[in-house]
């Protein structure tokens, strides 16, 4: 079986830094904002895309913090997804609980996408350290920052570091190879006497 993979979008190694995903307490949406004042920027935009219980606190905390390129533009449907990565050089996943397989990582690698995360959970197994991806210590902006700042520094990395984990996504992480895995374990319990 061959995986299937949704079309992938050219590399935008210059592009913007996006958060995808739902804007509540543990998404840890509050300490990236915190982390992006400690960033050079250069130009690039930090796009939050999403919407949650914490929407209206955000974008406060964005206007008190008076941060500049912070752009909050909601939920975005299939399309709009694809507009927003084919304008983003790499993702930030920065969740501070233990989330065990948070599918954030495995959408940006299916759009030769790298991230940052914190190093918490599933991430700190899965992702190969400057190969991937890059993970910061959970509840340290500082750590976030500098990892971030990291990949606007070096845009050749995002290009190279997400064909890095689209490749993992076409030989590890793929759904006919899940459902291969599932199917054998279904078997061993089924027939084991």
């Amino acid at each position: 079986h061959k995986p299937v993979v949704s079309s992938v979008s050219i590399p935008c190694p210059k592009g913007n830094i996006l958060f995808l995903g739902r804007l509540s307490k543990e998404k840890g949406v509050d300490h990236l904002l915190h982390a992006w004042r400690l960033v050079n920027h250069q130009g690039r935009k930090l796009v939050i895309a999403g919407d949650g219980p914490e929407a209206g606190a955000l974008k406060a905390l964005s206007h008190t913090l008076i941060l500049e390129n912070v752009e909050f533009v909601g939920f975005l449907g299939k399309d709009a997804q694809r507009e927003a990565w084919s304008q983003t050089a790499f993702s930030v996943i920065p969740s501070i609980w233990s989330e065990p397989f948070p599918l954030t990582f495995l959408e940006s690698w299916s759009q030769a996408r790298t991230f940052v995360a914190n190093r918490l959970g599933a991430m700190a197994e899965v992702v190969r350290e400057g190969k991937d991806g890059f993970l910061s210590e959970p509840f340290a902006e500082k750590s976030l920052a500098d990892r971030i700042q990291l990949l606007i520094n070096t845009p050749d990395a995002c290009t190279t570091m997400g064909q890095a984990g689209h490749q993992r996504i076409l030989t590890e992480f793929h759904k006919g190879l899940w459902l291969r895995k599932m199917n054998d374990v279904f078997q061993k319990v089924v027939l084991s006497p």
